[in-house]
């Protein structure tokens, strides 16, 4: 009976369990998006934490191991389509993508900065922002064949022996190389092999005295790479070497300064001044030394030149002038002068001869003397030939030797000459000062102040050369400057005024 009882029981919680859960079912039919918005809410806020540590972290995409922002917030997308956090995420994932793309193509990394470009591509990165940076990869893919066609023509140069020198050589191309792409491992070996050549061929150069070859590719090896191996020896036998060369080129001077004393000028060969002078300038062009040692050279030739002329013996002139001309003493303008001095010295010698033949006449010595004193009155002291007073003075010591107004005549000519060298200077007309200068020479009577005068108007030309240079007269500068020299060698203001000359193109 007890049996029985429990039986009817079980059926109804049987029943009712079963209405439950029927409830329950029905509950979640009626009810079903409000509980898709509640229940899946956890699961996306976890995903949208993961995708903004991942985007902060960097990490882009998954790497075997978890996932990158980018899947994180697609997953949040396939669970509520309309997420704006979501969207908003994948937006600031595109232009992550774009910036390590910019980034890659900064360093040269063609593959990285691609993937990146389809990456933000698919995430929705405006297309010209994207076209902008694929631009930029073409560059560099065709700069890539560029780099190759560089480092090919600098192999080809460097076999040529086309080391350092003009822009077609193995240097210049590798250089090219890394300027577009400074890591590039081939150009900076190949740099270093022309640097290890060129400090060869420097050793080689020092070893046969070649200093200024060797000097310029050790100066190349340094510009390059001050670091270069063998550049510190290099540098230490460079600088020995041409401490030698200086020490051999003031002997060279010294010898040649004793050689000019002495009169040795051009003989014997091997033993001469010019010689000495020319090998140091041979060496160092600039020298002012032996610039000055060659003008003192040319003026003591020319010094004999003119009293050879002064005394009509015409031969001896025209063998020192050829002298003079066969090496290269005397520039054109001196040259015309020596000719035109030459030419008067050959009239005067020809109206001498004529005097002579025509005897001591009473009345023509007369009448010479007359003439002398004329011309001595005008100024005329040595020009013009044939009728100055000097040239009408010696006439008349051809006709009569003794003759005492001759004498003193000739006598009064270096006063005369000194005080119209001064007015001349003084008033500026320095050609005339010139000529009295070349006057007193030419006679080879002694002058005391001739040095002196020599020197002050060594100045005047050289102040009026800086003068015409002012004033864009190049031709003018370069003549004052010329006649400067050829007064006084020695001058201190010629050295500077030469740089000027020499910068101006004059």
């Amino acid at each position: 009976m007890r049996a029985v009882r429990r039986g009817p029981r079980r059926r109804v919680a049987t029943v009712l369990a079963l209405l439950a859960l029927i409830l329950i079912a029905l509950g979640m039919v009626r009810f079903r998006d409000q509980l898709a918005a509640w229940w899946p809410q956890d699961q996306v806020s976890r995903l949208l934490d993961a995708a903004e540590r991942a985007l902060a972290e960097g990490r882009l995409a998954g790497d075997g191991h978890s996932r990158g922002a980018e899947a994180l917030f697609l997953a949040v997308q396939a669970i509520s389509p309309d997420d704006l956090r979501a969207r908003d995420g994948l937006l600031r994932v595109g232009e992550a993508w774009l910036a390590r793309a910019d980034a890659a193509l900064a360093a040269g990394q063609r593959e990285p900065a691609r993937a990146a470009l389809e990456a933000a591509r698919r995430l929705g990165v405006p297309a010209a922002r994207i076209d902008a940076l694929e631009a930029r990869l073409r560059g560099l893919v065709d700069g890539d064949a560029q780099l190759q066609e560089w480092l090919e023509r600098a192999g080809r140069a460097e076999q040529a022996g086309r080391l350092a020198d003009g822009e077609d050589s193995a240097l210049a191309w590798y250089r090219r190389v890394l300027e577009q792409d400074p890591g590039n491992a081939l150009a900076r070996a190949g740099i270093g092999q022309v640097l290890g050549r060129l400090a060869g061929e420097a050793r080689s150069l020092l070893a046969t005295g070649q200093l200024e070859a060797a000097r310029e590719r050790i100066r190349r090896i340094a510009d390059v790479e001050p670091a270069q191996p063998d550049l510190p020896g290099l540098q230490a036998v460079l600088a020995e070497a041409m401490a030698a060369r200086r020490a051999e080129r003031e002997r060279k001077l010294a010898q040649a300064e004793v050689w000019l004393a002495q009169g040795r000028l051009l003989e014997p060969a091997g033993a001469n001044a010019l010689e000495q002078l020319r090998q140091v300038l041979e060496e160092e062009p600039g020298n002012a030394r032996a610039r000055q040692g060659l003008a003192r050279l040319a003026a003591t030739l020319l010094a004999q030149f003119e009293r050879a002329a002064a005394d009509f013996d015409i031969e001896h002139a025209e063998a020192l002038l050829a002298r003079l001309e066969a090496n290269g003493l005397l520039d054109p303008q001196g040259r015309s002068r020596a000719r035109a001095r030459l030419q008067q010295a050959a009239r005067r010698a020809e109206a001498f001869a004529r005097v002579e033949q025509a005897g001591a006449d009473p009345e023509r010595v007369r009448r010479l003397l007359d003439q002398a004193a004329q011309a001595l009155a005008r100024g005329d002291l040595w020009a013009p030939p044939g009728l100055s007073a000097w040239d009408t003075y010696r006439q008349v010591q051809r006709l009569d030797p003794h003759n005492a107004e001759a004498e003193r005549g000739l006598a009064a000519l270096p006063a005369r000459a000194v005080q119209g060298f001064e007015a001349a200077l003084r008033e500026g007309r320095l050609a005339r000062a010139r000529g009295y200068v070349e006057g007193l020479e030419a006679s080879a009577v002694p002058v005391p102040e001739l040095p002196a005068m020599k020197r002050r108007l060594s100045q005047a030309y050289a102040g009026h050369a800086a003068e015409r240079l002012g004033a864009g007269e190049r031709a003018a500068a370069r003549a004052a400057f010329e006649h400067a020299r050829e007064l006084d060698p020695d001058n201190p203001d010629l050295v500077s005024l030469q740089a000027r000359l020499e910068a101006a193109g004059a």
